[in-house]
């Protein structure tokens, strides 16, 4: 009974509707568990973030700041907890102060928050967040210090609705409550907080101030989180090409080169050397991401000649000075056989004719081989892939044949 006759002390200290607002103190937090002064400023900021929703009509927060700067020089708000909190709310002429203690208590880190009616000293309301350590703590801060600020007096304005349009995959929150994107919610009418997050977006946090019956469209689009991309382009013999780098469809600059682009980008573009590549992203929100794109024609050699013209030349000499010599043996034999004039001494000599003819087909055998294979060599000389390196390639365009002729 005591509690609810000096919340309703607080509600008359007002005064009417268009009186100034209540002032509300937040002190820094009393660190007990040897977290250190960055992690419980941190923690009392969450505290001082869930105070911004408060109605302004209703409360003003003295941010830590305005705390310091109206405090005599010397007080230290770490150490300030109990009557010295409501002394120090007073010396600010504030109406109700939060102040709190993180404690270890059995291997778990607890955070006490009591919120103190200035005037008369007497304890409003008190919330305990426990975690097994400071990360899991944060969120536990948010749901204790939203419980503990509720019970501070507010007037009654009506009510209102809201409807909050976000891109896909943004999580939505009204209030510290999730709610489905695009969905009409129902509010007091008065300040509301509007907060989103997704991976792909950085978080954002937006105060709405509503009026009595109003219906509003709030619609977000909060910037995107940053990444590192490295884009190299290459030849498919490896030396490097200047090319152009699109992602998502729109041009971010040229290879080589390192860029920012969104996180969650979708698809990269790299044009140049008459060819596009393409390839579907997947960033990594830490360091830099690497990509080398292959641009160009793909040589082949060709199939019947060696890379350079000194070898291809080497091997043609060989069959043509080997078959010049076996067709001048060929042409010789022809020429200085006597076997004739023998068979005409004896005609009916059969194993001389079969002499005959043996040597006949190899002399002559050896005459037509050799001169094919001089004219196969020859060709082979004259027709050899030149120094530029032709031979065939393979390109967006379709299949070219190319060299010296």
């Amino acid at each position: 009974m005591r509690r609810h006759a000096l919340i309703a002390a607080l509600v008359i200290a007002a005064g009417p509707a268009a009186a100034a607002p209540r002032r509300l103190a937040i002190l820094e937090l009393t660190d007990e568990a040897g977290l250190g002064t960055a992690t419980v400023r941190f923690l009392a900021d969450r505290v001082r973030g869930e105070a911004a929703a408060l109605p302004r009509d209703d409360w003003m927060v003295l941010t830590g700041e305005n705390v310091l700067a109206l405090l005599p020089p010397g007080t230290q708000l770490a150490d300030c907890v109990g009557e010295c909190a409501v002394e120090t709310a007073r010396k600010l002429d504030a109406d109700a102060v939060v102040s709190g203690v993180v404690r270890t208590v059995a291997g778990e880190l607890k955070l006490t928050l009591r919120l103190h009616e200035a005037r008369g000293g007497a304890l409003l309301a008190q919330e305990v967040a426990a975690a097994p350590d400071a990360p899991q703590l944060e969120a536990q801060v948010v749901t204790a210090a939203r419980r503990l600020l509720g019970r501070l007096p507010v007037t009654e304005r009506g009510r209102a609705s809201l409807r909050v349009v976000a891109p896909d995959g943004v999580s939505v929150r009204v209030n510290g409550v999730g709610v489905p994107p695009h969905a009409t919610q129902p509010l007091d009418a008065g300040r509301n907080l509007v907060e989103l997050e997704s991976r792909c977006h950085q978080p954002l946090r937006v105060p709405v101030d509503l009026t009595p019956g109003e219906s509003r469209t709030l619609d977000l689009a909060p910037p995107p989180r940053m990444a590192r991309l490295r884009v190299d382009a290459l030849t498919p013999d490896g030396a490097p090409v200047a090319a152009e780098v699109h992602v998502d469809g729109q041009h971010v600059g040229d290879t080589p080169g390192e860029f920012r682009i969104p996180l969650c980008a979708g698809t990269i573009e790299v044009r140049g050397a008459g060819a596009t590549w393409r390839h579907a992203l997947a960033l990594d929100a830490e360091g830099v991401t690497g990509l080398t794109a292959t641009l160009g024609a793909r040589r082949l050699p060709a199939a019947t000649a060696a890379q350079s013209g000194d070898r291809s030349s080497a091997p043609a000499w060989l069959m043509v000075g080997g078959a010049t010599a076996v067709a001048l043996g060929g042409a010789y034999a022809l020429a200085n056989r006597k076997d004739g004039a023998a068979l005409q001494d004896n005609p009916h000599d059969e194993d001389l004719r079969r002499s005959v003819d043996t040597s006949y087909r190899l002399s002559m055998g050896l005459y037509v081989g050799g001169g094919i294979a001089v004219a196969t060599g020859l060709v082979w000389w004259l027709v050899r892939p030149g120094d530029a390196g032709p031979g065939v390639a393979v390109g967006p365009d379709g299949v070219t044949v190319g060299g010296a002729w």
